[in-house]
């Protein structure tokens, strides 16, 4: 019996560029996830060195907030990585279906993922894709996912030096330039994806025209209030010394009063809103003591 026929009742769960994800069952009856890298990649020293990356990081962490690593085996026809199940749906498929999230709920969801993201560096590692469609939202929190061109610090790179690694619409405008193992790498992602969480907007736009709307600061924030604009926009600053930390930002947020919360127009409209209430009583009380 091989190695991998303990697994049972594979389902296909999701797919990606270098691999497909399957829901299974160990002989416990445990719930996994199994990523098998693509037939067509098997041969491919480059991407399977990606694979093999992300199982060796994995490894190494066994953190909240991740689905840590169960088993993996290189050395079959079908090389594959077994991890937890994490049961919930992705924050762009959440967004996609429910509307943006509220400020206390994103500012909640967001604490727990910037907690995970500090101790992936304290552990030097980089995941240098955060993105909506890598968080999961279960039951217990957001759960990192994918970490297929995550990097320890001071490992070889597996791209070539000013490659683009990454998913243009939540990249940092350093990573366009080669730096893609940086910190602020993740921390512009995270704050590029919390801008996605309340506004069900990419900030930057997609397409060819995203590094200009960077380095011009032409971020697409409709929907929020003032206060939280300036405080989105200034941790999306271009320049690394400029920008808030992920930190700053939430406590930032969290300090918010509601009228700086809002969007100008839905501030508009609650203001005449409660002018006509106060009109309708007023004329109520008149009518009444005529």
């Amino acid at each position: 019996m091989d190695k991998f026929s303990i697994w049972h009742n594979l389902f296909p769960v999701g797919q990606g560029a270098m691999s497909q994800v399957y829901s299974a069952y160990d002989p416990q009856g445990n719930k996994v996830a199994i990523k098998f890298l693509h037939q067509n990649f098997i041969n491919n020293s480059e991407v399977k060195s990606r694979f093999i990356r992300e199982a060796n990081i994995l490894k190494s962490l066994q953190i909240g907030g991740i689905a840590n690593i169960l088993d993996f085996d290189f050395e079959i026809d079908q090389p594959f990585i077994v991890t937890e199940f994490i049961e919930g749906l992705t924050l762009d498929q959440v967004i996609q279906a429910d509307g943006p999230y509220d400020l206390d709920q994103a500012i909640e969801i967001f604490t727990r993922l910037a907690s995970t993201i500090s101790v992936l560096h304290d552990n030097l590692v980089y995941h240098r894709d955060i993105k909506p469609a890598n968080i999961i939202i279960s039951k217990s929190g957001p759960v990192l996912i994918d970490f297929s061109i995550s990097n320890f610090d001071g490992a070889t790179n597996l791209t070539q030096i000013g490659s683009v690694v990454g998913t243009p619409e939540y990249l940092a405008p350093e990573a366009y330039l080669g730096d893609n193992t940086s910190p602020s790498v993740d921390w512009w992602g995270f704050s590029a994806t919390l801008c996605y969480a309340l506004t069900s907007k990419v900030p930057f736009g997609t397409g060819q025209t995203i590094l200009a709307n960077i380095q011009a600061k032409n971020i697409d924030l409709s929907g929020l209030g003032l206060g939280a604009k300036q405080i989105l926009t200034e941790a999306l600053e271009p320049q690394i010394a400029n920008r808030s930390g992920a930190w700053e930002t939430l406590e930032a947020l969290a300090s918010l009063d509601k009228k700086h919360r809002i969007s100008d127009n839905k501030a508009i409209i609650h203001h005449i809103l409660v002018v006509f209430m106060l009109v309708i009583s007023g004329l109520l009380l008149f009518y009444i003591f005529q």
